[in-house]
């Protein structure tokens, strides 16, 4: 929702996450973010568009991240070569803001 000036907060956040989370992620496993966050204040952003909005609801979504094979592009859950190293396929999580 909108400052009481109709100025909006923005922020990029960063999710620092383990081999073990990502592979949680992979699974389709709960990923606890709590302490693995990196938030940062975007200051002086211009959203005018966005003051006729009254709420934003938060949407989450993941999606495949394909192993670093560039011959096959394995995707989570498949038989790959570097499962179980830094290369191997893993889910992403992304929250976007609905407003």
């Amino acid at each position: 929702t909108p400052n009481t000036d109709g100025s909006y907060r923005v922020f990029h956040i960063v999710l620092n996450l383990t081999e073990a989370d990502k592979a949680k992620i992979a699974n389709r496993e709960f990923v606890d973010f709590k302490n693995k966050e990196q938030v940062t204040e975007l200051a002086n952003m211009d959203l005018s568009s966005l003051s006729q909005r009254t709420s934003c609801t938060p949407e989450y979504y993941s999606y495949p991240i394909p192993c670093a094979d560039a011959n096959y592009r394995h995707l989570p859950g498949e038989s790959c070569q570097l499962s179980g190293t830094s290369g191997a396929a893993y889910w992403g999580t992304g929250v976007f803001w609905n407003c």
